[in-house]
């Protein structure tokens, strides 16, 4: 009979030990989970500062497409919103035929070959100048 009793406290033992290195490394895991917490948190700090540095990069890029839109001959290039990113350069506004859409992209993309053009420039009627009533 000791020696059953014996045996039964080591393995009591034993499951105590585990038990007790299962808990210890839980708190190791919840220890690497708040540091990689806290590095993701650095990461993403770093990233928001990388982004704005990138769209102070950027401006001269907008700076260029705009110029080129308004040297253009044709006048209904002249109001195109441009906003570049670090993959895109979105275009928007409206003109008065698809060809003035497709030149204004084809700016775009020959001043940022490297990044994807979205032309958002909506075709619409041209604007009518009325001139004011003589009185």
């Amino acid at each position: 009979m000791l020696p059953t009793l014996t045996l039964k406290l080591i393995l009591i033992l034993d499951f105590w030990l585990v038990v007790d290195e299962a808990i210890a490394m839980i708190g190791q895991r919840k220890s690497v989970v708040h540091e990689k917490d806290q590095v993701n948190a650095m990461l993403k700090e770093s990233e928001s500062r990388r982004v704005g540095a990138d769209e102070s990069r950027d401006s001269p890029m907008v700076a260029a497409i705009c110029e080129r839109l308004a040297s253009s001959s044709h006048c209904g290039l002249r109001n195109i919103q441009v906003h570049v990113d670090r993959q895109h350069v979105l275009l928007s506004g409206k003109v008065s035929t698809y060809f003035l859409k497709q030149t204004a992209q084809e700016v775009a993309r020959a001043v940022c070959p490297t990044r994807q053009v979205k032309n958002s420039i909506v075709v619409g009627d041209p604007v009518t100048i009325v001139p004011p009533e003589s009185s």
